[in-house]
């Protein structure tokens, strides 16, 4: 990569880094001339937008080719609700009279 690409690079990815809602670790940055290209996963379409948007806005860039797919964070399982009382035995029965 040329020096000059590698600087486009730094730039990117440190706005990308600097604003509050990019995970900038989930977006990978590549720029060949002054062309970027970011590669990676974003929780919403807006911070995708955005994303893209700070990329342009670096001087020397021209052309921002956006590949980031929209993927929200997944939600860990919470804990199993049961409507039963602990310790009451809740068999149901099967036999008929």
């Amino acid at each position: 990569m040329a020096e000059a690409d590698e600087r486009l690079v730094s730039e990117i990815r440190s706005r990308l880094e600097q604003h509050p809602m990019v995970d900038a670790s989930r977006v990978t940055v590549q720029v060949i001339g002054t062309q970027a290209l970011l590669i990676g996963a974003a929780d919403n379409r807006f911070i995708r937008e955005r994303a893209e948007t700070l990329a342009r806005e670096v001087e020397g860039i021209t052309e921002v080719v956006n590949k980031i797919s929209v993927q929200p964070p997944t939600e860990e399982p919470g804990p199993i609700l049961s409507t039963h009382e602990p310790g009451a035995n809740h068999r149901g029965s099967t036999q008929r009279s």
